[in-house]
C-alpha cells in the first residue's frame, strides 16, 4: 500500500479513496492551516511527506496549480523550513518587485526555459546565486602536505572564519571543518598540494553551493544589474536558461569554483552576453551569446585558470565574439566566433590557453588576436579561421604554437 491508494500526488488535490493512513509527525497539525496553503478550495501538501516529493514547492500564476504564486516566497519556505529542495516553476510571467534570492542546496526548475519567464521590468533586480567573499583576511597562513590543520600568524580566525566556510588559496577552495582558536584551523578534506608557509594571499569564502537553475528566461533588468548573478560560488549549475536585455551581464559568475554553466542562450544586453571572471575548474558549455552591447563572452580576472569551454557560439555581438584577459589553462574546443563587430578572439595576458577545432570567420578585426608578449605558450590547432577583415592570426605572444589551421 502507499500514497497513491488514498489518491494523493504532489499535492492535496483529490478526494480520498479510502481511508488515510494513521497521524504522522510531518502531518499538518490541528490548527496549523494557514492561508498559503488554501489555493482553489484545496489543502496543499505542504507538510504530508515532503521528503518522498519530487518537488517541495510548486510556484504558479493560477491559482490552484501550486502552492506559491511568488517564486521568493517559494524558495524562502524551502529553505527556512526544509533546509534543501526542488522548486517548480509553471510556465507563465512572474514579475518580481525585488531580487530573486537563492540559498544552498536549492533548485529552481521552469516548466520550460521559452514559457518560464522573470520579468523584472526594467527594475534594479537580479536572480542572485551569491555567497559572500573576504578578499583580504588577516595574516598570514601555513599548511603541510598531507594535512588538514592550517595554522596562522596574526589572524583572526574566530572571527573571521566559520565552520562550513571555504579557505581558497592557491587557485582552489578548501572547506573548513572547525575553528580551534583565532590561529589553528581543520580542514574537512586532506590537502594534497606542495605545503604552504606564510601565504599572504588567501580569501574566506561563505560560499553559496549546490544550487541549480533552469528551464528559466530573465528578462529586462536595469544597468548595474545581471539577468543571472553567480559569486562566491561551489558546486552550482546554471542550465538551459535564456536571459536578454540585462542592463548589464545576463550571466555573471564571478569568483566561483567547480560550477557549470551549460545550454543556455544571452543575447541583447547591455554589456556582456556571458561574463566569467575568476571562473576555477569549471565547466562552459553549449553556450549563445549573441547582439550584446560589449563581448559575447568574457572570461577575465586573475586567477580564471582550468577551465573547458564547449560547443559555445558567439556571434553579432558589437565588440568580441571571445575575450580572454588574464586567464590560464583553458580549453576552448568546438565553438564558433563569427559576424562580431571586432575581433573573433582576443587575448591578453593569458597562457596556456588551447584553441582546438573551432569556428572564426568573418569578423570584423582579427580573427584571433594574441595582443602582448605576456600571452605565453597558447596552442592554436586544428581550427578553420577565414575571411576576417584584420586578417586570421595576429601573433605577438611568445611560444604560440599555430598548426593546422586553415586560412583564408
Amino acid at each position: 500500500m502507499n500514497w497513491k491508494d488514498f489518491g494523493f500526488s504532489d499535492f492535496l488535490t483529490k478526494t480520498l479513496l479510502k481511508s488515510p493512513p494513521p497521524p504522522s509527525e510531518q502531518q499538518i497539525a490541528s490548527g496549523s492551516i494557514k492561508t498559503q496553503h488554501l489555493y482553489g478550495g484545496a489543502v496543499t501538501n505542504e507538510k504530508i511527506n515532503i521528503s518522498s516529493r519530487s518537488y517541495q514547492a510548486i510556484v504558479s500564476t493560477t491559482i490552484g496549480d501550486g502552492n506559491y504564486r511568488d517564486i521568493q516566497q517559494a524558495i524562502n519556505y524551502v529553505h527556512n523550513e526544509i533546509g534543501y529542495g526542488n522548486i517548480f516553476v509553471r510556465s507563465g510571467t512572474y514579475t518580481p518587485d525585488a531580487d530573486v534570492i537563492l540559498y544552498s542546496n536549492i533548485e529552481l526548475e521552469g516548466e520550460s526555459k521559452e514559457n518560464t519567464i522573470i520579468d523584472f521590468e526594467g527594475g534594479a533586480f537580479e536572480l542572485q546565486i551569491k555567497g559572500t567573499r573576504n578578499g583580504a583576511p588577516t595574516g598570514t597562513i601555513s599548511i603541510a602536505q598531507n594535512s588538514k590543520t592550517v595554522t596562522g600568524v596574526t589572524t583572526a580566525f574566530l572571527s573571521e572564519v566559520s565552520e562550513g566556510n571555504y579557505l581558497y588559496f592557491n587557485n582552489v577552495a578548501y572547506k573548513v571543518g572547525s575553528v580551534t582558536n583565532n590561529t589553528t584551523l581543520t580542514l574537512i578534506n586532506t590537502y594534497r598540494g606542495t605545503a604552504v608557509s606564510g601565504l599572504a594571499t588567501w580569501n574566506i569564502w561563505d560560499a553559496i553551493e549546490g544550487v541549480r537553475v533552469s528551464k528559466i528566461q530573465v528578462y529586462d533588468n536595469s544597468v548595474g544589474n545581471n539577468g543571472v548573478a553567480m559569486y562566491a560560488a561551489v558546486n552550482c549549475e546554471i542550465e538551459s536558461i535564456i536571459t536578454r536585455e540585462a542592463g548589464t551581464d545576463g550571466v555573471d559568475c564571478s569568483w566561483c569554483f567547480n560550477c557549470r554553466v551549460k545550454s543556455c542562450t544571452s543575447s541583447d544586453n547591455g554589456y556582456a552576453g556571458f561574463d566569467f571572471g575568476a571562473f576555477k575548474a569549471g565547466m562552459i558549455q553549449d553556450l549563445s551569446a549573441f547582439g550584446n552591447t560589449w563581448h559575447g563572452i568574457n572570461l577575465s580576472g586573475v586567477g580564471s585558470l582550468q577551465a573547458t569551454i564547449v560547443g559555445c557560439e558567439a556571434y553579432h555581438n558589437q565588440s568580441r565574439g571571445f575575450n580572454l584577459n588574464s586567464c590560464h589553462s583553458y580549453s576552448i574546443l568546438g565553438c564558433s566566433s563569427y559576424e562580431n563587430q571586432d575581433d573573433g578572439f582576443y587575448f591578453i595576458s593569458s597562457d596556456y590557453i588551447k584553441i582546438q577545432a573551432c569556428e572564426i570567420r568573418d569578423n570584423g578585426g582579427w580573427g584571433l588576436d594574441i595582443s602582448n608578449a605576456a600571452c605565453d605558450r597558447n596552442t592554436i590547432t586544428g581550427n578553420d579561421i577565414i575571411n576576417n577583415t584584420s586578417g586570421n592570426i595576429q601573433n605577438n605572444g611568445m611560444n604560440t604554437i599555430d598548426a593546422n589551421n586553415q586560412k583564408a
